[in-house]
């Protein structure tokens, strides 16, 4: 008689095993009658023959092996099902990104040519003030000095001299 832990493999295949020398009963001071602890699952080999001949207990260890299956298929279930929702969530999450900075490229695009033609309107502008100076006040030297300076040739490169 030795001590074994509940499984319905080990049951069914006692007959071909000799016990483990470490899974023989031994007396501790926490044994019950006959030197087993009382929560042990103890083998018994005569008993084998009732083991094989029950019904019920042939339909339990079956059972037992049908739960661990079907628990298996749930969460396989489970699993692909979360695996589908995360890719789903991923993709979204990325056509979102995409959105965003495809705005934030077309908002920084108009704005920098809002800035530019802002900029352009504004120099037109500084232009034509400099045009409606009175050249009488200013002497010459400043004059041209002002005019090469806003000169559009002047901002080609072009020298007006």
């Amino acid at each position: 008689e030795y001590v074994n832990t509940f499984d319905s493999e080990s049951i069914l295949s006692a007959e071909q095993k000799s016990p483990p020398p470490q899974a023989q009963a031994t007396k501790s001071p926490k044994t019950g009658p006959g030197g087993v602890r009382p929560n042990a699952v103890v083998f018994k080999p005569q008993r084998l023959r009732i083991l094989e001949d029950d019904v019920s207990l042939a339909f339990v260890l079956e059972a037992v092996t049908d739960l661990t299956l079907g628990l298996r298929n749930i969460i396989s279930v489970f699993e692909d099902e979360m695996n589908h929702i995360v890719e789903k969530v991923h993709l979204e999450l990325r056509s979102l990104f995409g959105t965003y900075m495809g705005m934030v490229l077309v908002l920084y695009i108009l704005l920098f040519k809002k800035t530019i033609n802002g900029s352009r309107s504004e120099t037109n502008l500084v232009r034509q003030f400099i045009v409606m100076l009175p050249s009488h006040v200013l002497e010459r030297p400043e004059v041209d000095l002002i005019k090469r300076h806003f000169s559009p040739a002047e901002s080609l490169g072009v020298d007006n001299d």
